[in-house]
């Protein structure tokens, strides 16, 4: 069962992913959001909800679509997807930029109708 505390840290633990993968402290993205670095803080450990407008900003800045952060993050570490991940990585270093694209471009299309 699904409630909003559940939610709320969903978005939280988005956000976080997102903007560690960037590679920017809260503070960056707050700049470049224009929020306050503690309502990011605020967020990514689910204090707070995000109103439709915030949502957007994150949407754009980081160009995904919204279901990403609701979107229930699972991560099963079986040995099945470890394989695949293993495979995968050893596969990408021979792919041309354009093959790259694509296969970036289908796996975000994936995630986002998990």
């Amino acid at each position: 069962m699904v409630n909003s505390e559940d939610i709320k840290i969903n978005v939280g633990l988005s956000l976080k992913e997102l903007r560690i993968n960037k590679g920017l402290t809260q503070e960056e993205l707050a700049e470049e959001v224009e929020l306050q670095p503690n309502t990011i803080a605020k967020i990514e450990v689910g204090k707070i909800y995000i109103t439709s407008k915030t949502l957007a900003k994150f949407c754009n800045f980081f160009q995904v679509s919204p279901i990403i952060f609701y979107t229930p993050k699972v991560n099963l570490n079986i040995q099945e997807n470890l394989d695949y991940i293993q495979e995968i990585n050893e596969l990408l270093p021979s792919c041309n930029s354009k093959t790259l694209n694509a296969i970036r471009n289908v796996t975000v299309i994936m995630q986002s109708s998990q």
